[in-house]
């Protein structure tokens, strides 16, 4: 057992996953929290078998969301490319543009130019036209997904018509993040879980469009953490689990998954009404339980749950999401589907008494600052915000966090962004990230009014970008 003294230190983490804690944040995209736990395994594997680390995840101590969090990350194969294609090439945002254009609304500067690439480079001109280029599209897809090979003009078309869609869905989130009021939660909780959707969309996109130029097989996928752990073989690895009785259920997860590979935002959404029936009828059982679930009850891309005598409390939460009910039996489909409200604000499982308020609880702004960090054009409005960078720790996350040298150099040259007791530790996080934040700007912080000499030799012990390390270096040998 951990020692009493060590929990308290690592809040409630057994050595060494205090190691990993520190390392992923639960908001972050499952398929980065699945490279870090990878990356964290291979770097204890000579100290710690992996049976034994996976019991420590179960310890009491540990937070039942970090450990629901860290199993959908082991468990994440992202979204099969079928189902990204099938979502991307309804092209709703497009047909929205086609439609503005048509009825000469009035388009932005970034609309007008998509619209123009459309008509210059697909030919389309009207709503008319998108929709059969859309349908060319999907049996383009339908082909490459049997195997049968399509010339390079409409692979091009069809890379082209995705990112032209994406496209038009960042200018959409752009214009949201623009738009909310970052001083109400109220209407934050409302409205950016959407743009995280549409976010998440994006990238999905994106990824399937540099496949199709590539020329991958859309089969389907395997597990990030898998591949990143670079274990071989996996099976053998794997088999260790077997090796704890209490490690059973997890095991039985790993090879479920391995067999059907449901999409993650899929799997989510599934255990969340699993979750729902257990707590409907009293049971916590815990997140290996509602995943062990819905793995066992996902089919494909369709499901049946049978919720038993909790059909008639959970029946509304059912029909929001848009499944539906035979006898108490539970179906869906997922190809037609995403049951996006069945997922909480930070894309876990949604408790069953949360999922029945009219109103989900307000985020704080580090919730929506984690979730949002490569929003570039949120995280610029959060940071004018008061409470933002009057808020012990919340621009010192952000400048660790972000990738963004738009953001990060907005941090560097602000006074009110870097200075002051609850930004304090901000000039130390933006020399140590890795970003190409222009010298210049950092520039300023290597003088004693930040660093005394010791802290500067200290800092040069990081793992610092060269340019940054030389700076210190040449600061160091003018000031003595």
């Amino acid at each position: 057992m951990p020692r009493l003294e060590d929990l308290m230190v690592t809040g409630g983490f057994p050595a060494p996953l205090e190691k990993l804690f520190a390392q992923i944040d639960i908001h972050e995209s499952f398929s980065a929290g699945a490279q870090k736990c990878a990356a964290f395994f291979r770097s204890v594997e000579e100290q710690f078998p992996a049976h034994e680390l996976f019991a420590k995840l179960l310890e009491p101590t540990i937070p039942a969301r970090w450990l629901e969090f860290a199993l959908f990350c082991i468990l994440d194969t992202g979204a099969p490319y079928l189902q990204i294609a099938e979502q991307a090439l309804r092209l709703k945002c497009l047909r929205r543009l086609c439609m503005r254009k048509e009825a000469c609304f009035t388009l932005s500067e970034k609309e007008t130019a998509i619209a123009d690439d459309l008509a210059s480079q697909a030919g389309v001109c009207s709503v008319a036209d998108l929709m059969s280029m859309a349908f060319s599209a999907r049996t383009f897809v339908t082909n490459l997904a049997n195997n049968q090979s399509i010339n390079e003009d409409q692979r091009r078309l069809l890379a082209f018509l995705i990112r032209a869609e994406v496209s038009m869905l960042k200018e959409r989130v752009r214009k949201i993040s623009d738009e909310v009021d970052v001083y109400s939660f109220k209407e934050m909780a409302r409205i950016l879980p959407k743009v995280r959707t549409f976010d998440e969309n994006a990238k999905d996109s994106l990824d399937l469009a540099e496949a199709i130029e590539r020329g991958t097989p859309l089969s389907r996928r395997a597990l990030t953490f898998e591949i990143a752990l670079k274990i071989e073989p996996f099976d053998e690895w794997l088999a260790g689990l077997r090796k704890n009785d209490a490690l059973k259920p997890i095991h039985e997860l790993l090879i479920m998954q391995r067999g059907k590979l449901a999409a993650t935002r899929s799997l989510v959404s599934l255990a969340s009404l699993c979750r729902w029936i257990d707590e409907a009828e009293g049971r916590e059982p815990g997140p290996v339980a509602w995943i062990g679930r819905a793995l066992r009850e996902y089919q494909g891309e369709r499901f049946a749950v049978d919720s038993g005598r909790t059909a008639a409390k959970i029946h509304p939460l059912v029909d929001n999401g848009g499944a539906w009910f035979d006898g108490s039996i539970v179906t869906g489909d997922f190809s037609e589907r995403l049951y996006s409200q069945w997922i909480d604000t930070d894309m876990l499982t949604r408790p069953l008494a949360e999922s029945m308020e009219t109103q989900r609880p307000a985020p704080s702004y580090r919730e929506i600052i984690a979730t949002h960090i490569n929003n570039d054009r949120l995280i610029e409005r959060l940071l004018d915000n008061e409470y933002v960078y009057a808020g012990f720790g919340l621009v010192e996350y952000i400048a660790r966090v972000s990738r963004s040298v738009l953001v990060l150099s907005k941090i560097a040259s602000r006074n009110y962004l870097y200075a002051g007791p609850a930004n304090a530790v901000v000039p130390r996080a933006l020399l140590e990230n890795p970003s190409p934040i222009p010298m210049d700007l950092l520039r300023q912080f290597i003088k004693p009014s930040f660093f005394s000499p010791a802290e500067l030799r200290a800092l040069m012990k990081r793992d610092l970008r060269p340019d940054v390390l030389e700076e210190i270096r040449a600061y160091l040998v003018t000031s003595l």
